[in-house]
């Protein structure tokens, strides 16, 4: 299983670069590298601006050249082309608090039930961005791409996609189901992740 980072989106909402936001003296990016390298084959980075990210020390990416810019499909577009794996999990650069356990626990899900993705919900939200996607998905995503569809929700609903809540999962899952799934928009998210961090910290 090979992880891949998602880090091209452009921060408009926060006005800087959210992979890079220190939580706990580290940046959110290197946070999530480290919390998955010990169950992932590889860690990948897809950023269009990769010098960003060297000092990370990981195999980094530009979206493929016909679909740069395209957005968070594109990433998982490119990808799958470079990963060369049948099963890889895609994390947003912005979920400071992802866990490898429910990590585990999607790709596992997508290998033993046969579907084409493994997308966790919470309160009515599905979160595309923290998935575990096989690589046959790819051609729909293309064919999406070049028809200029490049919601999510679209290839969500031409492909086989298992959504999870917070009910499905083991029992044990289900405290880190709801602050894994937190991705930070704007500066006001980031000061609550501070606080969070802080408070979690002290237990």
């Amino acid at each position: 299983m090979k992880t891949i980072i998602l880090a091209g989106g452009k921060s408009s909402r926060m006005g800087k670069n959210k992979a890079l936001l220190p939580i706990g003296g580290k940046s959110i990016i290197k946070r999530i590298a480290e919390e998955f390298t010990p169950i992932s084959e590889e860690i990948i980075i897809i950023a269009n601006i990769p010098e960003i990210y060297n000092e990370l020390d990981l195999s980094i990416f530009p979206d493929v050249p016909e679909f740069r810019g395209e957005g968070p499909l594109a990433g998982i577009y490119t990808g799958i082309d470079v990963a060369d794996e049948d099963f890889c999990l895609f994390i947003a650069c912005d979920m400071p608090f992802v866990s490898r356990k429910i990590g585990e626990y999607l790709i596992r899900e997508l290998k033993n039930s046969g579907v084409d993705a493994v997308i966790p919900s919470h309160q009515g939200r599905v979160h595309p961005l923290f998935g575990a996607y096989h690589k046959r998905i790819q051609p729909f995503i293309k064919e999406n791409l070049l028809n200029g569809k490049r919601k999510m929700s679209h290839l969500l609903n031409e492909v086989n996609a298992k959504i999870i809540e917070k009910q499905d999962i083991p029992e044990e899952l289900q405290v880190e189901w709801e602050y894994c799934l937190w991705n930070l928009n704007t500066l006001e998210d980031y000061q609550k992740a501070l606080e969070f961090y802080q408070n979690i910290n002290k237990l």
